[in-house]
């Protein structure tokens, strides 16, 4: 198994702040909040605060062509949001410091606004295991965001107990078999009033695939993998999800070049085994991935209340 990721990049060309690349086109942007009702940023008032260069297309998981990019930017900040949001919403940390972990960072699309915009002070971390993206971060992004290479196995290097937050931004959406391993991994770094903020393809997502041709056309670069459990065509994406978790195999051959989607129901029967799952918000990432909202399970309270079960469950 490959432990990390080799990928093309460009790390030694960048291209200019945010607001040297504006234009009217991209002065609004239209996303979805954690109600999915439709929102609209206006990011005027916030370009002018980030100094820092925009990733060429190939250094940032290739979110928009190079056209597009005071779009890239404005996502991360529209997440970001979102993320304060869910704060605001359920708690995380003590309001004085905000230790933080994005898991999958890329090239800090999201951190970046973290460390301008966010309420409180942060201790910022990120990891990803394509080390070009970990590099980009350590080169261009401010020494307040840390930066480490992570590895295909599910393990990162902090003690119990260390985050208040955690997100992932379409990292389990490339996740197979080793789902629950990080998925227990993560809720060993978060702690007890911590939040883990994962976005996920769910029912949601499925349906808004014919609207996005670059999905679409994505997705039936599967069907030339054999052992896939269903055909990626435009008509099946018409339809209800037919499994609750569903894998389309990208490769034959390069670990995690998968594409995952979940169904509501598994999340909240499956992954609850873990965590109490406090929201999911249909289609709150790019108006398309579905943010899922979790607290790690007291496992005091969880066994307390399963031996209540099986009291009342026994014959008097």
């Amino acid at each position: 198994m490959q432990n990390t990721r080799s990928k093309n990049s460009d790390i030694e060309n960048v291209l200019s702040p945010v607001s040297e690349l504006m234009t009217d086109e991209y002065r609004q942007l239209h996303y979805t909040d954690l109600d999915a009702h439709p929102a609209v940023l206006q990011v005027d008032q916030f370009m002018d605060r980030d100094p820092h260069p925009i990733p060429m297309p190939v250094d940032r998981e290739n979110y928009g062509n190079l056209a597009a990019s005071p779009r890239y930017w404005a996502t991360g900040l529209s997440d970001w949001l979102n993320v304060q949001d869910a704060i605001s919403r359920f708690g995380a940390g003590d309001g004085q410091l905000l230790r933080y972990l994005d898991f999958g960072c890329a090239s800090g699309r999201v951190l970046r606004h973290a460390n301008t915009f966010a309420d409180t002070e942060t201790d910022l971390w990120g990891c990803d295991f394509a080390p070009s993206n970990i590099n980009w971060i350590k080169r261009y992004l401010p020494k307040s965001i840390k930066g480490f290479i992570n590895n295909a196995i599910p393990h990162l290097p902090f003690p119990d107990q260390t985050f208040d937050l955690i997100t992932a931004f379409s990292v389990l959406t490339h996740i197979d078999q080793f789902e629950d391993a990080w998925l227990l991994e993560l809720r060993r770094l978060t702690r007890p009033d911590g939040l883990l903020y994962l976005t996920v393809q769910n029912e949601a997502s499925w349906l808004r695939v014919p609207s996005r041709p670059n999905m679409m056309k994505h997705l039936e670069r599967a069907n030339s993998i054999e052992g896939n459990p269903i055909r990626a065509e435009e008509g099946t994406f018409a339809e209800a999800m037919p499994l609750d978790r569903i894998v389309f195999r990208m490769t034959n051959d390069e670990q995690y070049n998968c594409n995952v989607w979940h169904s509501s129901d598994y999340i909240r029967s499956l992954w609850s085994r873990y965590f109490e799952i406090l929201h999911i918000a249909d289609n709150a990432h790019t108006s398309f991935q579905s943010v899922v909202i979790l607290r790690p399970l007291d496992e005091r309270r969880l066994s307390r209340t399963d031996a209540e079960a099986l009291k009342r469950s026994k014959p008097r």
